[in-house]
């Protein structure tokens, strides 16, 4: 299974407003000079202190490159359209004190779908497609039916069985196109089920051997719905029964068989994440150059590492850097303030200004769109204790290191830290020298992709310097348990 997992590529779009994070090292100079005019805020010049990156070895880069000043750089994806306007959608119910399951307004996602539709975003809609959704992978994970409505994989929101109807078919009958897998039947059937709409479907499909997509679901705490649903690839269905059901009427089932030469269920994947994280020793093959902790106990969770290629081991002699060090004159010459707010910042105090007059995270944390700069109050952004985030360090034959979550990542959740050594151009010579170079973090190992599932988010916290920001990791996308992280580190631009 080892080499199965290694072989999951990350793909995905940016949220609403791509965040500023250009080349790193020349970052500071491209803060907006609106910056300089929020009180505390220090823009200072660009001279002899400016800061230089360090290339760290065995990692594509060091320094970033995403889009430059309010530029696209990924062309908007449906579902990356749905996270962030979902996210919208309740932030702005939170603040207008109409939550999400107020009875007078739909829910938020059926809110995201009506908009999307509205708006003719939603793909796949009018002509189905039998057989893969272009730009979907198995594996990948869905929090609402609304999401799955939205790119066309399956397009009922509350029947099993997705169709194309008989009258856009060339033979006049309909053709099955998508089966939800939930196990919820409520089984109260008054008479028994006639061949008709979705099972007639799923005959002809049968019949001339026409593949189905299958979609699971499975329980989730996570999501209003309490389902998590995940695309498991393509089946064909083999074998029909018209059968009594649990309700005394007789109802139709079908015999699904997976087609071979697919990626690895995304379905087993989330069972074997949830086995590693509680089991392992017993999961890992032995043999192999395996670590509980990366860390060192430094990180509120541990970071395993995972080795089945060769003997390396070099992550376990570098030094674990939990935070970004920068130079010593950025905290005397701005220093971090705050607003004096009780239990959570409120509207219309200190910090609610500097971000716009605007709460940059809902109430559950999420970031519903990347801003040039999040100002945040308080002394410490570090991962709370509720963080479920999980990570694994691995050992790949493609990138050399790679970073996969053990965890489904939401769309818009934060991940990490992107820590380093910040040095100036007079102590670069200097420090080149000594062992700056092995000091990092987990971040340090994400690969880099010209499509990435992670973006870099500028923040500002312990103080008030904005050329000296800190480096905060988000999700673009749901980002399933067992699959790779990465960057854009700009090697596609010719930046590094």
């Amino acid at each position: 299974m080892s080499s199965n997992l290694a072989l999951i590529t990350p793909k995905s779009e940016p949220l609403d407003e791509p965040p500023l994070s250009l080349h790193l090292s020349a970052a500071f100079s491209a803060t907006p000079l609106s910056v300089s005019e929020i009180p505390g805020i220090a823009v200072n010049q660009r001279d002899s202190d400016v800061i230089v990156p360090l290339p760290l070895p065995e990692t594509q880069a060091s320094d970033f490159f995403t889009p430059p000043w309010r530029s696209w750089k990924y062309p908007a994806r449906p579902s990356e359209m749905f996270a962030s306007l979902l996210l919208s959608i309740g932030a702005n119910r939170e603040n207008t004190s109409a939550p999400c399951g107020h009875r007078t307004k739909r829910r938020c996602d059926s809110e995201a779908l009506f908009l999307m539709k509205q708006r003719g975003l939603c793909v796949n809609h009018d002509k189905k497609v039998v057989g893969d959704i272009p730009g979907i992978s198995v594996g990948d994970v869905f929090l609402y039916r609304s999401e799955m409505t939205v790119i066309g994989l399956h397009g009922q929101r509350l029947a099993g069985i997705d169709y194309v109807p008989a009258a856009q078919c060339f033979n006049g009958q309909p053709i099955a196109t998508s089966v939800v897998v939930s196990g919820d039947k409520n089984h109260k059937q008054a008479a028994d089920q006639k061949l008709k709409s979705g099972n007639l479907a799923m005959m002809t499909s049968m019949k001339y051997g026409i593949e189905v997509r299958v979609i699971r679901g499975l329980k989730y705490g996570g999501s209003a719905s309490g389902k998590l649903y995940v695309y498991d690839g393509l089946y064909r269905i083999k074998e029909t029964l018209f059968d009594v059901g649990k309700s005394g009427f007789r109802v139709y089932k079908f015999k699904l068989a997976r087609i071979e030469n697919q990626p690895e269920m995304g379905s087993v994947l989330i069972n074997f994440a949830e086995r590693l994280k509680t089991r392992p020793l017993e999961v890992r093959p032995k043999g192999h150059v395996f670590s509980i902790d990366l860390s060192k106990s430094k990180e509120n969770l541990p970071v395993f590492f995972y080795n089945d290629i060769d003997s390396c081991d070099d992550p376990l002699r570098y030094d674990y850097l939990v935070k970004t060090i920068f130079p010593p004159n950025v905290y005397i010459s701005a220093p971090s303030s705050g607003c004096q707010c009780v239990d959570g910042c409120r509207d219309g105090c200190f910090c609610s200004k500097k971000n716009g007059g605007v709460f940059p995270y809902d109430s559950k944390g999420f970031l519903p769109r990347g801003k040039p700069l999040i100002f945040e109050c308080g002394p410490h952004r570090r991962c709370p204790p509720t963080c479920r985030n999980r990570f694994e360090v691995f050992r790949s034959r493609e990138t050399l290191w790679g970073v996969r979550t053990l965890d489904l990542i939401h769309a818009g959740s934060f991940i990490c830290v992107y820590t380093g050594v910040v040095l100036t151009y007079r102590q670069a010579p200097i420090c080149r020298m000594n062992d700056v170079l092995v000091m990092r973090n987990v971040a340090s190992y994400i690969c880099h992709s010209s499509s990435p599932n992670v973006f870099v988010q500028h923040v500002l916290y312990d103080h008030n310097d904005a050329y000296f920001p800190h480096l905060m990791l988000f999700a673009r996308e749901n980002i399933p348990p067992m699959t790779q992280l990465s960057l854009d580190y700009g090697i596609s631009d010719g930046r590094i």
